[in-house]
């Protein structure tokens, strides 16, 4: 894929405050902050409580997985004006991402998923995801803008974005229900847990 870090600037309102999102593909340089946010909402790093309220990251992302997915284009990031980094969201063909287990699982499931009576497969699919957004910046339709932004670079080589949400993570769920086209397209069960499969057109 070719790289394209021209920025996506966008205005956000939250509480009547105007905050500057700057929407972009990330550098090596952003990939320290990028795993300080992972932890921070890392499925293995929160409370039942937690969970609920805040939501999780299930995928564990190395520093080195992180370095070539931005080499490759596949890290998406949205920045305030501050420079804190507010959200992050990964995307790759299902070549890479097949070293994580649980995508193995899904791949093994593709027979039985499809949209609008079209089979997905490998070839016509990208997997979209994990996304990961700061608490302090949720509610201004970031994740909306990111999804938007992968579309982009995606949009000329495949059919369909593909991806996994815990069925306990409502709040992702709710947010991506409202933000995004994605539709649930099956389930599957994998070491103990349930997850919606989930795609959409692009």
């Amino acid at each position: 894929m070719a790289k394209n870090n021209t920025p996506n600037e966008i205005w956000r309102y939250k509480h009547h405050i105007q905050y500057k999102m700057t929407i972009k593909q990330a550098t090596k340089q952003d990939i320290e902050a990028i795993m300080q946010l992972q932890e921070k909402y890392h499925v293995s790093n929160l409370t039942e409580t937690e969970k609920q309220t805040k939501g999780f990251v299930t995928m564990k992302v190395t520093h080195e997985q992180f370095a070539h997915l931005t080499v490759s284009s596949g890290v998406f990031i949205a920045v305030a004006e501050s420079g804190q980094l507010a959200a992050y969201a990964l995307t790759s063909d299902w070549t890479y991402y097949s070293q994580w287990a649980i995508i193995q699982e899904m791949e093994s499931l593709l027979t039985d998923f499809s949209l609008e009576n079209v089979a997905i497969t490998t070839k016509n699919s990208f997997q979209y995801g994990p996304v990961c957004i700061d608490e302090a910046f949720r509610g201004q339709g970031i994740l909306g803008q990111l999804f938007k932004a992968i579309q982009s670079i995606y949009v000329p080589k495949y059919v369909f974005a593909i991806t996994f949400i815990n069925k306990q993570n409502e709040r992702s769920m709710k947010a991506h229900a409202r933000q995004t086209p994605l539709s649930i397209v099956g389930d599957f069960r994998f070491n103990g847990n349930e997850y919606w499969a989930l795609a959409a057109q692009v």
